[in-house]
């Protein structure tokens, strides 16, 4: 009878993929420059001297979609999904529309910014393209499906965003959160 010793590989807790980001006034910073470093090659946040600067909408989409995710308050709360999504909507009333949106153009692969002087939500860019390697080519504003628009409104939005060589896009969100997109570059009364 022949017996062989076989050898378990060890089985160690990894915490280097864990990513711990804290909360700001602008969204959540992370410090650890290995994360920050391939979350900004993805082309999320804005690198600071302090590390890497999530947008609100993008520390809520990571802690929902990474479960090696975690934004703490400056006092050491943990905050989950829910509680972050509450967290910024009480300060933004149109946080949980817009939050919608940006999920939604993540998802499909786009890299969202924030918007330029209040006038739009996001800045998009095309599949593929950051802002280190491209320029945005629209302008999101997102609405519901009650919202109403007057064409000279629609017509100031299509010129400001033509100024900067952009187009506007709509991004509408019905009741049960579905999205539909319109993309307007004139506006003929």
């Amino acid at each position: 009878m022949r017996v062989r010793t076989i050898l378990k590989p060890q089985t160690t807790t990894r915490t280097a993929g864990f990513v711990e980001a804290r909360i700001t006034r602008d969204g959540a910073l992370i410090s650890d420059q290995t994360a920050s470093s391939e979350l900004a090659a993805k082309g999320y946040g804005e690198m600071t001297g302090k590390g890497l600067l999530l947008s609100r909408e993008e520390s809520v989409l990571m802690s929902e979609n990474r479960k090696e995710f975690s934004v703490r308050s400056q006092s050491g709360k943990k905050y989950a999904y829910a509680e972050l999504l509450r967290h910024y909507s009480g300060s933004d009333n149109e946080f949980a529309k817009k939050y919608l949106a940006f999920r939604d153009l993540r998802t499909r692969g786009f890299c969202v910014k924030p918007g330029f002087r209040g006038e739009s939500h996001y800045r998009v860019y095309s599949r593929g393209d950051k802002p280190s390697s491209g320029n945005a080519i629209w302008l999101v504003k997102c609405v519901t499906e009650e919202a109403t628009f007057s064409f000279p409104q629609l017509e100031k939005e299509i010129q400001s965003a033509s100024s900067v060589r952009k187009k506007v896009m709509y991004a509408i969100s019905d009741k049960e959160g579905d999205m539909t997109y319109y993309i307007i570059d004139k506006a003929n009364p």
